[in-house]
């Protein structure tokens, strides 16, 4: 399985689709792998993203390994989100927001929760970018080269990859004929 969701990975950015498209999930994946999960804002950014012109599969594959390299920088995060939290020209609206009906269940006043999110917001347009120039130079220059590696041709010709790509094939036409 895990094989195939990388492979599914390295098809996608080596497809004819806009290095947009992947940027801006790898962008959301660190956003989201910036924050603690399980709570309404997580879930609610998460939920965005399906509605937006972006590859779901690089991002769902990018946040479980964004949140575990992001663990280092935990102490540095919980910073920000106190600052943002203990800011007195912020406290008219965080008041206002503790005291209406749904908004203290998305855990704001969370100081990883503030302080990912904040972090996030100014991180997206840096990882937005780096990520699409990014995948433009290993289109450009490298995915030829992995593809005619003598190791990828080795395991492309093993029977089970074999097996795999041919289901994938059929499923894709499957679901191409209710499209």
């Amino acid at each position: 399985m895990i094989v195939l969701g990388l492979g599914r990975a390295v098809a996608a950015l080596a497809a004819n689709r806009k290095p947009g498209e992947i940027a801006a999930a790898v962008a959301f994946a660190f956003v989201l792998g910036l924050m603690p999960g399980g709570n309404a804002v997580w879930f609610g950014l998460l939920a965005l993203t399906f509605f937006l012109k972006l590859n779901l599969g690089i991002e769902l594959l990018l946040i479980p390994l964004f949140s575990l390299a992001v663990t280092a920088l935990d102490p540095y995060i919980d910073q920000i989100g106190y600052v943002v939290l203990t800011h007195e020209a912020l406290y008219p609206v965080f008041a206002a927001w503790y005291n209406t009906a749904l908004i203290p269940l998305t855990g704001y006043n969370d100081t990883l929760i503030a302080g990912g999110l904040v972090l996030g917001i100014l991180a997206w347009p840096v990882m937005y970018t780096l990520s699409r120039i990014l995948v433009t130079a290993y289109r450009k220059h490298l995915h030829e080269r992995i593809a005619h590696h003598p190791a990828v041709k080795a395991f492309t010709k093993l029977p089970i990859v074999g097996k795999i790509t041919n289901t994938v094939r059929r499923l894709h036409s499957v679901g191409a004929r209710f499209r």
